[in-house]
């Protein structure tokens, strides 16, 4: 399906592809880590975010970590007990960083967050509106946690979303079919290749 997209106007916002969050087995890892490797997610990923660095699109790579005195976590979700539980992306623990896989660049915008709205207690609006973008295209782990909360959020902000279908993950096919479900109300849906022909 084609996409019309102003590559003036966007900005690519990659979520929580974090050693923790898909890679680490003793963490978040064990219950998003299989679906985000069949998926091939930070493949995906890596295709979008080269994508946008050609058309001279932003690129905000959003992680998630706390204090190691976790005194900035709030544990009022199941999910971030499970994380404060499994020590799980501490501020300065290996887990906490993205995973050697996603190609970085010195020009991408690194956000780190606390809750699971990303806009929230972050500059996050403001570096978008600086750059004049008025859509984001998103993708990442957990389709149906950090990608639904930001798609929420910024569309109450007046952002227009996409979500990259192929380029996110659930813990389960089931999870991430339901979130994908709720998610076409509010956003265009669209696949990496499509993403990837509107910016060439």
């Amino acid at each position: 399906m084609a996409v019309d997209l102003d590559k003036e106007r966007i900005a690519i916002l990659v979520c929580h592809l974090q050693r923790d969050v898909i890679e680490n087995e003793k963490t978040l890892g064990a219950v998003f880590g299989p679906e985000a490797a069949a998926r091939k997610v930070v493949a995906q990923a890596g295709r979008l975010l080269d994508g946008a660095r050609s058309a001279g699109a932003p690129c905000v790579l959003i992680r998630i970590a706390w204090r190691a005195d976790r005194s900035n976590l709030l544990t009022n979700l199941p999910l971030l007990r499970m994380a404060a539980g499994l020590d799980a992306l501490i501020e300065g623990n290996p887990g906490a960083e993205f995973v050697d896989d996603l190609p970085r660049r010195d020009s991408d915008i690194v956000l780190t967050h606390h809750r699971t709205n990303p806009f929230l207690g972050s500059d996050l609006h403001t570096i978008l509106q600086a750059r004049d973008v008025d859509t984001v295209v998103l993708c990442g782990v957990a389709t149906n946690m950090i990608v639904q909360a930001t798609a929420f959020a910024a569309a109450d902000l007046g952002y227009r979303v996409v979500i990259v279908e192929d380029a996110c993950a659930a813990g389960t096919p089931a999870a991430h079919t339901a979130a994908m479900e709720t998610l076409g109300l509010l956003a265009d849906i669209a696949h990496t290749d499509d993403v990837a022909s509107a910016l060439s």
